[in-house]
C-alpha cells in the first residue's frame, strides 16, 4: 500500500518513507514487526523531534517577548507529543 508524502495515510496508518508501518493487533494488544530500515527511520524521527523540542523549550525560556515565549512553549509541547507518540509505537503500546 503506497502512502503519500504525509506521515498519516488516508486509512489512518502511520507511514515512514511513504510506506505504512506493519502494525498488527491481536486481542487489543499491538504487535509490531519492524525492519532494520524502519527502526533506523524511527530513530532519526525520534532524534529530530527530541532536538526540536529541546530547542523550542530553550527558546521559550530565553525569549523576552511573552507572546513569543508562549508560542515557542506550545511548539515545544507539540514536538514532545510527537516524540511520545513515536516512542509508544516503538515500544508497541
Amino acid at each position: 500500500m503506497y502512502c503519500p508524502a504525509r506521515k498519516i495515510n488516508a486509512g489512518g496508518a502511520l507511514c515512514i518513507n511513504r510506506r505504512p508501518l506493519r502494525i498488527l493487533s491481536f486481542g487489543g494488544k499491538i504487535m509490531t514487526k519492524f525492519t532494520s530500515k524502519d527502526l533506523e527511520v524511527l530513530s532519526g524521527l525520534l532524534m529530530g523531534e527530541g532536538m526540536a523540542c529541546k530547542k523550542a523549550r530553550m527558546y521559550s525560556k530565553t525569549l523576552t517577548d511573552a507572546a513569543l515565549a508562549e508560542c515557542m512553549g506550545k511548539i515545544a509541547d507539540c514536538h514532545e507529543q510527537r516524540f511520545q507518540s513515536l516512542l509508544s509505537i516503538l515500544e508497541g503500546k
